[in-house]
């Protein structure tokens, strides 16, 4: 059996790491960063501090930070851990390590009962990581859900201390982040403005703006012209549009605007950009061809899993009643 120690999705440059492990005996291994591990498939023995923890199909287990662990797993089990960054943690003012926590195994069944978020959004993200949608439109989607994934983790933490704090409504927050997202992808060739947007979603301006800072960090007109940016680079690097055509076909107003935003970002021009990177593809996924067995078989876990009568309350969003959806 192999095991995959490299973040599989590195390229995408997100705030936190993913790693396979399809292994029957993983080192020990301790990091300075809090870690999700998720047995999609199979049975493993997580060892962590001396402590063994048997895991099934469907639980998950929390492993804090600097603590030694070690996984044995039966033959064909599949495991997934998610890594999160503790310095972009830090940057969105949460501090887990200064909230006490004892460690259990988790399972499927009691966390759709008590804290459902947590197994919707592991699951949602390894959906987004393997689906075909762009790459860029997959980071955008993945931050929306990151950023709301970790902040109500850390509510749920300080809830087991302060009994009154209040979670949100992660359902209407993942369907708006996601038509936010989709509406960008859709329009971001023609000029829009945030009043276009909130005719789709029925917040007012001054919510919605809120909402956008607080899901991608950014303001709406500078979250427009990250992604028409981005679109930019992925043609100078992957078609033979001339300058002028890809100007337009990103949505912006002329070629000497993005040669500003090369210039300021990567201290270049749209021309030089395109020399040193054409044919490197942007669209990619950082897992070869030769993985594709294994990725179909996540691929049949997560199909397996939705389908589960057991866990049909997990997936299966209540829509927003007060928005207007848009198909795109």
């Amino acid at each position: 059996m192999k095991q995959t120690c490299n973040d599989v999705f590195s390229e995408y440059n997100l705030p936190l790491e993913t790693y396979f492990f399809d292994c029957q005996n993983h080192q020990t291994t301790t990091h300075s960063d809090l870690e999700i591990i998720w047995v999609l498939k199979g049975k493993a023995t997580l060892t962590i501090n001396s402590q063994p923890q048997t895991m099934h199909a469907q639980t998950v287990f929390l492993v804090y930070f600097n603590q030694p662990h070690t996984i044995i797993a039966e033959k064909d089990t599949i495991i997934i851990a998610y890594r999160l960054k503790n310095d972009y943690l830090h940057r969105r003012g949460l501090f887990f390590e200064k909230i006490p926590y004892k460690g259990e195994v988790l399972t499927f069944d009691y966390l759709v009962h008590k804290y459902r978020q947590v197994p919707l959004l592991l699951v949602q993200f390894m959906k987004l990581l393997l689906s075909n949608e762009d790459t860029d439109m997959i980071y955008y989607k993945i931050i929306a859900y990151y950023n709301f994934y970790i902040t109500e983790i850390y509510k749920l933490f300080l809830k087991d201390i302060y009994l009154d704090i209040k979670t949100l409504n992660y359902d209407a927050h993942l369907l708006r982040s996601q038509m936010i997202v989709d509406y960008i992808y859709k329009h971001y060739q023609e000029p829009i403005t945030l009043k276009d947007l909130q005719k789709k979603i029925t917040l007012s301006e001054s919510r919605l703006s809120h909402l956008i800072k607080e899901t991608f960090e950014v303001s709406f007109q500078t979250l427009v012209k990250n992604i028409r940016f981005e679109r930019a680079l992925t043609l100078l690097k992957t078609t033979k549009f001339t300058i002028k055509e890809i100007v337009k076909l990103s949505g912006f107003s002329d070629q000497k605007y993005l040669n500003q935003m090369m210039k300021k970002q990567l201290h270049t021009t749209a021309l030089k950009y395109r020399k040193n990177h054409q044919h490197k593809m942007h669209y990619c996924h950082s897992i070869n061809k030769g993985n594709q067995p294994f990725l179909n078989e996540i691929r049949a876990c997560l199909i397996a899993l939705e389908k589960n009568p057991r866990f049909k309350k997990l997936f299966e969003m209540e829509p927003i009643q007060e928005c207007i959806y848009e198909t795109v």
